[in-house]
């Protein structure tokens, strides 16, 4: 359920004051009415907290600007996932829906190769289409990627198809985009000194975090 962030910050500016006011007046911290506003208060900025780091909770996130229905939408890459049978996975922040402004993370798929090479970390694409809340777990008790993207600021995915995007090119600015950059540069180098495929997954997990060919 998304929260409005106006309602805790609302709480917690009362309560600020109120304290404040009962400060100044008599002077006594020690009173049952300051004790009791200082607890609010606490609790007031923990839910305001809390409620801020949600990013559906913020009013430019896209599920707050759009419906799931189909719209024009500019992406920016922001990390490269593990490839699985059947399709080559992102994460991409959203930069606009229908020219208007927006934020927030977004899952996304594509059949293998069928975009033509993978995207990159800082890439520009322009996506017309809907997105879809992430899958539940088929089996139970099976491990919920689910609720690991929720953790992540994650909750829509979006199933791409070749016809309905347009791949912009732009440079890498971002860390994310240099680092990749960086990482594919050493990963050309280990390749070039004949390490075995098995073995050079492995030092690429362990030096560079890259897990995406390892098996």
């Amino acid at each position: 359920m998304q929260t409005t962030p106006s309602i805790p910050f609302c709480c917690t500016l009362i309560s600020i004051l109120l304290l404040g006011v009962i400060f100044v007046k008599s002077g006594k911290v020690n009173s049952d009415i300051f004790g009791i506003l200082a607890a609010s208060t606490t609790l007031s900025i923990g839910f305001l907290a809390v409620t801020m780091a949600q990013p559906k909770n913020h009013h430019d996130h896209y599920s707050s600007i759009s419906d799931s229905g189909s719209h024009l939408y500019l992406l920016q890459i922001q990390e490269v996932l593990k490839s699985n049978t059947f399709s080559d996975n992102y994460i991409a922040s959203v930069i606009k829906i229908d020219h208007k402004r927006s934020s927030g993370k977004i899952f996304l798929s594509s059949k293998i190769d069928a975009l033509g090479p993978k995207l990159k970390p800082d890439q520009h694409i322009t996506y017309y289409g809907s997105y879809s809340a992430t899958d539940n777990p088929l089996n139970p008790h099976q491990f919920s990627y689910k609720n690991y993207l929720n953790t992540l600021g994650i909750y829509d995915r979006m199933q791409l198809e070749p016809d309905r995007i347009e791949i912009k090119n732009k440079s890498l600015t971002t860390p994310y985009g240099w680092a990749f950059k960086i990482r594919e540069y050493i990963t050309e180098k280990l390749k070039k000194a004949q390490i075995g495929r098995k073995e050079l997954s492995i030092i690429q997990t362990l030096l560079l975090g890259q897990r995406t060919d390892i098996s």
